[in-house]
């Protein structure tokens, strides 16, 4: 009878790991789906970008070309501003926190 009882148990086992590894082949099976339409997605975002920019045509009829120097202090410049709207959003979150 034990003997009998432990073989039904090893058969629902291993029913059990069949149906958990079809499971997760099939996770898995979705899974790599998923990313590879993400993975198109991505693909058909950046040619739709691509041909935008293509498009795109300037007064002069070149690309303007920036100094490096101005594209520096243009971000150092954009830098210090994002600072500044910090520190400020801090001083209205103690403001806040001294009216309530």
């Amino acid at each position: 009878m034990l003997y009998e009882q432990r073989q039904s148990g090893d058969g629902r086992a291993k029913q059990q790991r069949w149906r958990v590894l079809q499971l997760l082949s099939a996770m898995k099976s979705r899974l790599r789906d998923t990313f590879l339409e993400a993975d198109a997605r991505r693909g058909r975002v950046q040619e739709q970008k691509d041909v935008e920019m293509d498009k795109i045509e300037f007064a002069d009829g070149d690309v303007p070309k920036v100094d490096a120097d101005v594209h520096r202090r243009h971000l150092d410049q954009l830098t210090q501003e994002l600072h500044v709207r910090k520190s400020m959003q801090e001083k209205q979150k103690d403001i806040k926190l001294k009216i309530a």
